[in-house]
């Protein structure tokens, strides 16, 4: 998940080996993923720690709203929706329909394996905070 971007730096002899593989593995990564490297690379550490805290705040508030621990890091919460569906569901599928009707796509749990399929993946990372904070009410809408 997420947007795979880098650089490499090394001898040429490496670098020649590499851009080989490189070659028929990709071409290049999108515009929009370059342009936001370039800017991390500028701004730095100033950049991290402004995505930091705002990843930090999101992953609370969302921690809030589902009544979770609140994330250490990352940028997602795998989370047990069994409160939120049916005794006799088989999956999450009742609440991801109920917060997709919503305004909020989460993703099923049993995409990550069959033991679970009544959990539900949520991002907290994908949207700036104001628009973060209206998913969120729409979630606290489906969740009941």
């Amino acid at each position: 998940a997420g947007a795979r971007i880098g650089y490499l730096h090394g001898c040429e002899e490496a670098m020649a080996a590499i851009a080989a593989v490189q070659l028929y593995s990709t071409y290049c990564a999108p515009r929009p993923m370059q342009l936001g490297a370039a800017r991390a690379l500028d701004e730095g550490d100033a950049f991290l720690a402004r995505r930091r805290d705002e990843f930090g705040e999101a992953g609370r508030r969302t921690a809030e709203v589902l009544g979770v621990p609140t994330p250490e890091g990352g940028t997602f919460l795998f989370v047990d929706a069994s409160p939120y569906v049916p005794s006799d569901a088989e999956d999450a599928m009742p609440f991801l329909e109920r917060a997709l009707e919503a305004g909020v796509q989460l993703t099923p749990g049993g995409s990550c394996g069959e033991a679970y399929r009544r959990f539900v993946r949520v991002c907290f990372t994908s949207l700036p905070l104001d628009d973060h904070d209206r998913a969120l009410e729409a979630l606290r809408r489906a969740l009941g």
